[in-house]
């Protein structure tokens, strides 16, 4: 005959505010103390001076709060030092991990149509087209040699990571060559120009701080 297996015990749901009974940490007892009064004299006793001492408190009795947070992966009690089984652990931590922010993964990049005088690629990993991120944007640029866009004045700093080739950034005090292997700052507000003249064109990386947007770059006309 085969034997059923006994269900695991249900486990509280994360809506649960107790679990268990918890108890408040005992106080031992004091002995008493005695103070030497006046000594003995022949059969006059002395009169020395007793303190009692307190008796011990036992712990109060009272419903354990539930505590995610004290479940560990090297844990076998909960949040009230009460004994799980192996079964009940790892359903605990199961549980309380599905609550826990967990890294995103963004599987592929958004192809952005460029601005400029030759074709340029542009692949968005985070941003306002890929990943709904407005507070920054990261994209891969790969431009072929003879690109240049027009001139922008925006309201976000950009990061510039040359991986390959060289990046020409025009400013309003000159030019700016910046190869692989360096970076460039270009803060917000001021305006700049990017071009990459050089046989090869470039490779890199630009990140905008907030994110990139055709509403705040403000390209030429």
């Amino acid at each position: 005959m085969p034997i059923s297996k006994r269900p695991p015990p249900a486990l509280p749901s994360p809506a649960t505010t107790s679990v268990g009974t918890c108890y408040t940490p005992e106080t031992p007892a004091t002995p008493p103390t005695i103070i030497p009064g006046t000594p003995a004299i022949g059969d006059t006793p002395g009169t020395p001076t007793m303190i009692a001492g307190t008796p011990a408190i036992p712990g109060t009795p009272y419903p354990c709060p539930y505590s995610p947070a004290c479940f560990t992966a090297v844990s076998t009690r909960d949040s009230c030092h009460r004994l799980l089984a192996p079964f009940e652990t790892g359903a605990l931590l199961f549980r309380d991990m599905r609550n826990l922010p967990m890294p995103t993964l963004i599987s592929q990049p958004t192809r952005i149509q460029a601005a400029g005088s030759k074709p340029k690629l542009i692949d968005e990993y985070i941003g306002r087209a890929n990943s709904k991120t407005t507070g920054v944007s990261v994209a891969h640029m790969r431009s072929p040699q003879g690109w240049s866009e027009p001139g922008q004045s925006p309201e976000f700093d950009e990061f510039t990571i040359v991986l390959r080739g060289m990046v020409r950034v025009t400013h309003r005090s000159g030019v700016m060559d910046v190869r692989s292997g360096q970076a460039v700052v270009a803060h917000r507000g001021e305006w700049v120009q990017y071009s990459t003249p050089e046989d090869g064109g470039a490779e890199y990386i630009a990140v905008c701080l907030p994110a990139f947007s055709m509403d705040t770059v403000h390209r030429d006309d």
